[in-house]
């Protein structure tokens, strides 16, 4: 959990991953780092009521779903970026 201790501005990552699934990473990160990472973006292949059964997104996490459209992968970045921009100033 080494994120934990020097968060990057921007996180993504599947809901589905080894070893422990996207929404317990995500809780963790949560609950138990000193940092975390300004920007996360939960990506899935998986129905919102499939993801569902596995747990449910902090509020401050972005969902795309599977297969990735550029353009809203892109935008959602972007305007994650320009929310923490202007929380900034």
């Amino acid at each position: 959990m080494a994120i934990g201790q020097t968060a990057p501005d921007v996180l993504v990552t599947d809901i589905v991953i080894p070893h422990m699934n996207g929404f317990e990473m995500l809780k963790q990160l949560s609950t138990q780092c000193a940092v975390r990472p300004r920007v996360i973006v939960a990506v899935s292949s998986r129905s919102p009521a499939q993801s569902a059964a596995l747990g449910e997104l902090p509020a401050d996490v972005r969902f795309i779903p599977k297969p990735i459209d550029p353009q809203v992968f892109i935008g959602t970045i972007q305007a994650a970026v320009r929310a923490l921009a202007i929380e900034a100033r």
